[in-house]
């Protein structure tokens, strides 16, 4: 299945975040060459601050292990994850 993309050819990275107190968790989309600012995503979500979240959240909420595609997963495993792409105020 192709994906109608605006720039198919760019490269992403996908950063799997979460809150400080392991209730919020979040898939954050950007372009490879882009640098996240987690104060300012943090900000943006609403939380006082961001983590990386564990490869066993990882295994836990998403079904995946690190390097996966998260694209490949079935959306809606988990009702704690929220996908997030890029905005141009927190990269």
């Amino acid at each position: 299945m192709e994906a109608d993309l605006p720039e198919p050819e760019t490269w992403a990275k996908n950063l799997f975040l979460r809150d400080k107190k392991k209730q919020h968790y979040y898939l954050l989309t950007l372009r490879d060459e882009k640098r996240a600012d987690l104060k300012a995503f943090a900000a943006y979500v609403g939380a006082t601050q961001v983590r990386f979240a564990s490869e066993n959240d990882l295994k836990k909420y998403l079904n995946l292990t690190a390097g996966s595609d998260p694209w490949s997963r079935s959306f809606g495993t988990s009702k704690k994850t929220c996908d997030i792409l890029e905005r141009t105020s927190f990269v």
